[in-house]
């Protein structure tokens, strides 16, 4: 009998994610769909003394956005890498420490803690009353309010 396979993403996480897409993406399609003569305008872009080459207003704005996420990502990129370097370093510190930590310190035991022992004395009467005596009968000595 072969072992069920598990599937990579969740079913419940990959519905989500579908969710969110089509609720970000159609919106666009929508946008896009209405403004598609505005966004067929031809437009001459000038960068630098570059002339660009005569590019519709829609592609345009997709290189734009496309740009600025490869620019965000590798700013990104390189702040984790800087952040991995930073944690490697920390680690040996880390590892320095507690081997300096465990040579100059003898080993020892765990501490023991002396806990003062309170002990109490319960003074037993000497004549116990005798088991079929109810609660409610008076015994000798203690006083019995009157009704």
């Amino acid at each position: 009998m072969k072992p069920k396979r598990q599937a990579l993403v969740p079913l419940k996480q990959a519905a989500a994610v579908i969710g969110v897409m089509l609720v970000c993406v159609a919106p666009l399609a929508v946008l896009a769909s209405e403004n598609y003569a505005t966004l067929a305008i031809e437009v001459h872009l000038t960068v630098f003394a570059w002339n660009a080459p005569v590019l519709p207003l829609g592609v345009v704005v997709l290189l734009s956005c496309l740009l600025g996420a490869l620019l965000l990502y590798s700013v990104s990129v390189l702040s984790a890498l800087r952040d991995r370097r930073a944690l490697t370093k920390l680690r040996r510190r880390v590892v320095e420490l507690e081997q300096a930590q465990a040579a100059s310190a003898p080993p020892c035991s765990a501490p023991s803690l002396l806990v003062p022992r309170l002990e109490m004395q319960v003074n037993q009467p000497s004549n116990p009353a005798p088991p079929s005596a109810s609660r409610g009968a008076a015994r000798p000595g203690s006083l019995q309010r009157g009704l």
